[in-house]
């Protein structure tokens, strides 16, 4: 007997889909299959966000190792494909603001004791801000005040937010906008 013939293309979609199943139901083992189906998409959207092909592979490297640390705290990954999708991502997106903000204070992102003397000016800098920042909200209308202590510190979403101000989610989304820009001013205009 002979192996059946083959007489059409192969779907390359759906061998992709295939295979993305058979790892999602294996064990989650972090095994090159794994990494090989998800490293192209992540360093893809690192890629995206504007890192440069070396600092996509660090970070790369640096999402999938956090990827495995969790697993060895937690005992397990996010249940399904969307939302691993979802926190491999997130971890790039927030491991690549990270190397920015290094990066835009001229720190070495492999000089610790750099690193951490900047940490301390920003921490020094950090209460005169918070002092400012205070100043700054007692100057702002009770209206305004309201608004952001709903969203920020009772964690409110806009469309919450804005049904107790007698606003729309979009109007609140802006008056939250502006009101960031204004306290980043008055707090930019203290500092000085």
């Amino acid at each position: 007997m002979s192996a059946p013939r083959v007489t059409a293309e192969p779907d390359l979609a759906t061998a992709h889909a295939s295979a993305r199943e058979d790892v999602a139901a294996a064990p989650r083992a972090a095994g090159h299959e794994f990494v090989a189906l998800h490293q192209r998409d992540v360093w893809r959207f690192l890629r995206w966000l504007g890192a440069d092909a070396a600092l996509a592979d660090d970070l790369l490297q640096e999402t999938f190792v956090k990827l495995l640390q969790r697993r060895a705290a937690h005992g397990a990954l996010p249940g399904d494909e969307r939302a691993l999708r979802a926190w491999l991502c997130t971890t790039a997106r927030n491991l690549f603001r990270n190397a920015r903000a290094r990066a835009r204070d001229g720190v070495p992102l492999d000089d610790d004791a750099t690193l951490l003397a900047v940490f301390e000016r920003d921490i020094a800098d950090g209460d005169e801000r918070i002092a400012s920042l205070r100043e700054c909200l007692a100057e702002l209308p009770e209206r305004s005040r309201a608004a952001l202590w709903l969203h920020y510190r009772d964690r409110m979403d806009h469309a919450r937010t804005g049904s107790v101000l007698g606003l729309s989610a979009a109007g609140t989304k802006a008056l939250l906008r502006r009101l960031r820009h204004l306290l980043a001013d008055c707090i930019e205009r203290r500092m000085r």
